[in-house]
């Protein structure tokens, strides 16, 4: 499948310098692809900027950081008319202690779903067979190809379009 969007090169390299960290430190992981947004029909739909969104996530992500298989996060802010300001995130799940990241992305969507009060609403993303990458491999330390793999499918995070100028984006300290 030929890429549909332009890479940013800025957020590509922080992409990708985030995912040299965690494998470097990593000997396994999983990567759990998450989108947030808030529900047409709510009036944080019609917030006029990423600020309140922004806030929210932070807030969620200062849960998220307590669970204790996440390892680590990346998310970025867009905009669109049909999804108004919404977040691509993906968390990183040490897979030498979980081999499910079901209950992660449940948890997640219900820490979510509480901040907002019932206005936000998320998506696991999932692999889908027209796609070129597959976020479903385990990406190890040692195999090269697992690395690029999930390059592959994260720098969507990273593309120019929907950003509208926006540089809001974020990712975790990964320890030495």
């Amino acid at each position: 499948m030929l890429k549909s969007y332009t890479p940013n090169w800025f957020f590509t390299a922080l992409l990708d310098h985030h995912i040299d960290q965690l494998v470097a430190r990593y000997s396994c992981l999983r990567a759990l692809r998450m989108d947030f947004f808030y529900r047409k029909e709510t009036p944080d739909f019609l917030q006029p900027d990423h600020r309140r969104l922004e806030l929210q996530l932070r807030m969620l992500l200062e849960q998220v950081e307590q669970f204790e298989n996440i390892v680590g996060f990346f998310w970025v802010i867009e905009w669109t008319v049909d999804h108004g300001f919404h977040a691509h995130a993906v968390f990183w799940i040490d897979r030498q202690r979980v081999k499910k990241i079901y209950p992660s992305a449940e948890r997640i969507t219900e820490c979510w779903r509480s901040i907002t009060h019932n206005s936000g609403s998320a998506h696991r993303c999932t692999y889908q067979p027209h796609y070129a990458y597959n976020i479903n491999i385990p990406v190890r330390h040692n195999e090269p190809e697992s690395i690029d793999n999930i390059r592959g499918a994260l720098h969507y995070l990273a593309k120019e379009e929907q950003k509208d100028g926006l540089c809001a984006y974020g990712c975790n300290e990964v320890p030495e």
